[in-house]
């Protein structure tokens, strides 16, 4: 999935240049988690992610709705988790 997304000449692989990209690219996603992940547990509960959503601004302008939403996507992934 990522590869695809690092591989700049379509070779279908990935190189060592492309392979620092990708890694630099997970990394800075394991600092925007870890920056969520308040009790360093090494996962993300509703609560840290009702304020990890929260900012990153309203989906909607309505409450009611952004609950819902929050709700559903949670239902979805349920608890988030990193483990490096």
């Amino acid at each position: 999935m990522f590869s695809g997304m690092f591989d700049k000449d379509n070779s279908s692989t990935i190189d060592f240049n492309e392979f620092k990209l990708l890694w630099a690219f997970i990394t800075q996603w394991e600092k925007v988690f870890r920056g969520f992940d308040e009790d360093r547990s090494g996962t993300i509960d509703k609560n840290e992610f009702r304020k990890a959503l929260t900012s990153f601004g309203n989906i909607t302008q309505n409450k009611k709705k952004n609950d819902w939403i929050f709700a559903y996507i949670y239902v979805l992934i349920g608890n988030l988790c990193f483990f490096f």
